[in-house]
């Protein structure tokens, strides 16, 4: 398998948080990123067959109803501020400040192939405008 080269802009913030899951799991960040990504692809562990989605890692697949989601709830999305959230079509599977317990929460649920969206946290008064 040939290595490759992921960079990922981040706040401070979330690199601190990152380092500190990753110390607390007695990992490197290196080896954390790739357990998430093992874990988000679903090569690292496969849901009981009886808890199947209807597509398999690798299948191509339209995320319209979760990205229809996130436009339809936009207005609600600020009390999950800070959060990531997995859609499964339509719904809500799981959300949590921790993506690990996120995921965790979503596999046990049947997701085989997580769509995660993190809501950014606001902070003061935030006015939207769309022009």
């Amino acid at each position: 398998m040939k290595d490759h080269h992921l960079s990922i802009r981040m706040s401070a913030e979330q690199k601190e948080s990152l380092e500190a899951k990753a110390r607390e799991l007695g990992m490197t960040c290196g080896q954390l990123a790739r357990k998430l990504l093992a874990l988000g692809s679903g090569v690292a562990e496969e849901a009981p067959s009886s808890a199947r989605a209807s597509h398999e890692p690798g299948q191509a697949r339209s995320r319209e109803a979760e990205l229809r989601w996130l436009r339809e709830n936009r207005t609600q999305l600020n009390a999950y501020g800070g959060q990531w959230l997995i859609l499964e079509g339509d719904r809500l599977v799981a959300h949590g400040s921790d993506y690990l317990d996120v995921l965790r929460e979503a596999r046990e649920k049947g997701v085989v192939v997580p769509f995660a969206y993190r809501v950014p946290e606001l902070e003061g008064e935030v006015v939207w405008m769309g022009l």
